[in-house]
């Protein structure tokens, strides 16, 4: 943040401050509404392209809709009606339709009882890219064909009600576009994830792999660099035919077992070692020439 007229050259790249009256969440529609670019591939600053993005342009589906969005682990699945937890069953601030349901506390915007669906007026339903919320440290987007919902996005994403029930901005795009019935395509490929596994068949991520098409593009939201040696860390990838026990909601969402009622097993995830290790040591490199380049 900073003045609008600061710029900052690193070779060959501008850096251009945005406007200090931002929100916090409002900064990456601003990159995105002023990038010089009609059609934009946005990556977050701990997001990182393991695969030439190139294809995404040329793909199907972004020709057809314009913008390719990536889902998040959390959706409608998060919801588990044939179980229960006793701290909710009888917990006076739970609503009396949820006390009978265990709920994991993510994925909350696709909840068919959340206060967003009345906020922006649009009908919940079962559908991948309606109940599945969005991971927004990627995307490609055409401005040109989506302006509108960009410019609405921008506007949730500093409502100061929309900020109390959605957080940040990832489910600002999703209810934007929804909002105005633009086309976009939420890729179909589940979130895969990197970490370790600790006691027993628990699993406990570093980051998530975001993939189109049954191809690893990004790695994102990276963790536990300095702790945990490369070498240790698993790549698993939820099965297509993987469904939860008595989960209604599974073959339209997804909820991962780290935030949901199971364990890590190969009956639902194909298990393979970290292909990421060598890019995980460039990482760390990079981020320490990094901070000694650029200071915020």
């Amino acid at each position: 943040s900073g003045s609008g007229s600061a710029t900052q050259h690193l070779e060959g790249i501008t850096c251009r401050a945005t406007s200090p009256s931002l929100k916090e969440y409002a900064h990456k529609l601003y990159a995105i509404e002023h990038a010089s670019f009609d059609q934009v591939l946005f990556i977050d600053a701990d997001n990182f392209p393991v695969a030439n993005p190139t294809p995404l342009f040329d793909s199907r589906d972004f020709r057809e809709t314009g913008a390719i969005f990536f889902p998040d682990f959390w959706g409608h699945a998060c919801i588990h009606p044939s179980r229960t937890t006793p701290n909710t069953e009888k917990n006076p601030h739970y609503p009396t339709d949820m006390r009978r349901e265990r709920r994991a506390l993510c994925g909350q915007s696709t909840w068919p009882d959340h206060a967003v669906w009345r906020y922006t007026d649009v009908r919940w339903r079962k559908e991948w890219p309606v109940v599945q919320e969005f991971e927004s440290g990627q995307m490609v987007v055409d401005k040109l064909r989506h302006w509108f919902p960009l410019k609405l996005t921008s506007f949730l994403a500093g409502d100061t009600f929309a900020q109390y029930v959605l957080y940040g901005d990832k489910d600002c795009f999703r209810y934007a576009w929804l909002m105005c019935g633009a086309d976009y395509t939420l890729s179909r490929d589940r979130p895969a994830q990197v970490g370790v596994f600790e006691q027993g068949r628990t699993f406990a991520r570093h980051f998530v792999a975001q993939r189109h098409d049954g191809r690893v593009y990004f790695i994102h939201q990276k963790k536990g660099d300095d702790v945990v040696p490369p070498e240790q860390r698993m790549l698993i990838t939820p099965k297509a035919n993987f469904v939860w026990k008595d989960s209604a909601a599974f073959d339209y969402s997804y909820c991962p077992p780290d935030y949901d009622f199971g364990d890590v097993t190969e009956t639902e995830f194909e298990i393979v070692a970290d292909p990421y290790a060598s890019f995980h040591r460039k990482w760390i490199r990079y981020k320490q020439q990094a901070s000694q380049l650029v200071s915020f």
